[in-house]
């Protein structure tokens, strides 16, 4: 008999034009010092397949390093979550990450509700399909939004019984490193430190300090990096309506700059490039770079400097010997977990 088809909700929250990304973004990005375009153009359809392979390479540390935490601590990580309660993941990408931790909650056999959060439908629709036909899940209903960090803000502000259920917010792949320290503060406020008390965040964050394992990692042998940042071009191409950014104009460029302790993965022109759009000529000289994602890492002293802005604090961590942590944090004026579940002290002359 053929197999039932699996039909899994997706919501679609977006509050802007169908791209995230809309071509005065671009315009003002390339015409900018220094000179840059938004990440989202990466994770599209096919940058998104281009970053699963990235994640399956050996060189690249990352995915190895949290799913290797999430398999030993999963159970501790998820054992507060309530029943009941809403657990939502972040750029939740190929969802097999987030898959230890939705299996630790079935073997707990939590009624949860999960939310899988992406820019592209397509791609979630997949990941969330492949991820209950191999989870199965009995106690947690999946779910997935489409949309962005903002448009996610915005969507559990505005929803009335969301702002009193208990929420988990998951947010993998040190993808918080890949904003500004600003704009990760602001989310975090957003999402945690200004919201109800009854949320907390799982974040995972890469502070590695060895620059040549993170070269290796970020700019592939295999040719995967640079794939994935050169697909970004295609899809400004398709987003501005013509070819401005030929692939034969550019190069790939990785480049860590260890007083920044970030790594750049950056487009470079190998000859003066004259774009044209939107009304505006921005003329690119040879050996110019526009920087398309940056990748820091920040210790566990970084993140807690970031937190304190938030009005947020880690509650407790699990990290590997080279750095690599995943933190769980709430808001200021909430109790640890820690302090939730630690047994009272006896009284004298009871028990």
């Amino acid at each position: 008999m053929p197999s039932e088809r699996i039909t899994i909700p997706i919501t679609d929250i977006r509050h802007h034009e169908i791209n995230p990304v809309t071509t005065a973004d671009i315009l003002k990005g390339v015409t900018s010092k220094p000179r840059y375009m938004p990440s989202l153009l990466l994770y599209d359809t096919q940058g998104l397949q281009y970053f699963a392979k990235i994640t399956e390479a050996k060189d690249y540390y990352s995915t190895q390093s949290e799913v290797s935490i999430l398999e030993e601590h999963a159970q501790e990580i998820t054992g507060t979550v309530t029943a009941d309660s809403v657990f939502l993941e972040l750029g939740a990408g190929d969802l097999s990450k987030t898959g230890v931790l939705i299996s630790a909650l079935e073997a707990q056999k939590k009624p949860v509700v999960f939310f899988a959060l992406d820019v592209d439908y397509p791609e979630l629709k997949r990941s969330l399909e492949e991820l209950v036909t191999s989870i199965q899940p009995q106690f947690v209903e999946c779910r997935g939004l489409l949309g962005t960090y903002d448009d996610c803000a915005t969507w559990l502000k505005q929803d009335a019984k969301l702002t009193l259920a208990p929420l988990t917010i998951v947010w993998l792949g040190s993808s918080i490193a890949n904003l500004d320290m600003l704009e990760a503060r602001d989310l975090l406020s957003r999402f945690v430190g200004l919201s109800p008390r009854n949320r907390r965040m799982i974040v995972a964050v890469d502070g590695c300090a060895e620059e040549q394992r993170i070269r290796r990692a970020y700019d592939l042998a295999g040719g995967q990096s640079r794939q994935f940042v050169m697909n970004g071009l295609c899809h400004a191409n398709r987003i501005i309506g013509s070819e401005q950014f030929c692939n034969t104009d550019w190069i790939f460029q990785g480049s860590y700059r260890r007083s920044e302790r970030t790594f750049y993965s950056s487009v470079v022109a190998l000859r003066k490039v004259t774009l044209n759009f939107h009304g505006v000529h921005a003329t690119i000289e040879k050996g110019e770079e526009i920087v398309l994602i940056k990748s820091a890492k920040w210790s566990a002293k970084h993140l807690s400097g970031i937190c304190k802005t938030a009005k947020v604090h880690v509650s407790d961590s699990w990290s590997n010997p080279h750095g690599y942590g995943v933190y769980e944090l709430q808001a200021d004026g909430q109790m640890d977990r820690k302090a939730q579940t630690a047994p009272k002290p006896s009284v004298p002359g009871q028990g």
